[in-house]
């Protein structure tokens, strides 16, 4: 927003015109039928970061998670977590380590080295 035929608004009279479309009143406004991407952009923006992860007590890098699994626009239904603590309590944790820990014994198989031990060149 700014002028209007060389008519200037106000910040306070921008702002009201910002708040008076927002959200539901705004025409673009699909509700619950949004993606999975626009879903968590719009948790992000409403949703209060912490400062420390509620389940580790540590300062890291932050996921917003969904709490029920049903992805609803529903803050309740949300919550910050660190990228760890995110995939233990999706249970994508074990899953990451499985698969990590069956390649990391496949390449010693192949190569006969620990990858530890493995020179990068």
């Amino acid at each position: 927003m700014g002028q209007i035929k060389g008519v200037s608004f106000s910040e306070e009279h921008k702002k009201r015109i910002s708040l008076a479309v927002m959200g539901k009143k705004n025409h673009n406004w699909k509700g619950d039928k949004v993606s999975y991407k626009v879903l968590h952009q719009w948790v992000r923006r409403h949703l209060e970061k912490p400062e420390i992860c509620p389940c580790c007590n540590k300062n890291k890098v932050y996921d917003v998670a969904n709490i029920s699994q049903e992805y609803k626009r529903d803050l309740k239904d949300w919550e910050w977590l660190c990228r760890k603590c995110h995939m233990e309590k999706d249970g994508r944790m074990d899953k990451f380590l499985k698969v990590r820990w069956t390649s990391e014994k496949d390449w010693e198989k192949r190569t006969g080295l620990v990858r530890s031990q493995a020179k990068v060149d």
